[in-house]
């Protein structure tokens, strides 16, 4: 009787215990997608045009009125713009325009690796 109690309470525990572990691993995997929307997207431009330190807060600050737009990072030594965004709000061109508005050329981070990828090998 002792033994069927103590398999008893061990596999009681294993249904408590394996779900709990393998739905905190997945959990921790993933934890950077929790709570982001399918629609959120990160783009990286090349910002052509910068000439003073000035200029990555006149472009972030162009984007600060845009809904949809999550986060800015423009970097002035490698002159890149980070942006997270909503796809469901925005796409690419319109980011790029509010570039413009602001006074500068942006490009594709990607695009652009694939068209010097062409340039170099065909």
């Amino acid at each position: 009787m002792k033994k069927n109690q103590l398999i008893k309470k061990i596999l009681i525990l294993a249904l408590i215990i394996i779900p709990t572990v393998s739905l905190t691993t997945l959990m921790l995997m993933n934890k950077d997608k929790i709570g982001v929307s399918k629609h959120q997207k990160e783009i990286t431009l090349v910002i052509n045009g910068m000439f003073g330190e000035h200029c990555p807060k006149t472009i972030e600050e162009a984007f600060a009125p845009i809904e949809g737009v999550k986060s800015v990072q423009v970097n002035y030594d490698t002159k890149k713009a980070l942006i997270v965004y909503d796809s469901s709000k925005l796409n690419e061109e319109d980011l790029k325009s509010v570039v413009k508005k602001a006074g500068y050329i942006a490009s594709d981070e990607n695009k652009l690796q694939v068209l010097e990828y062409n340039i170099r090998f065909n």
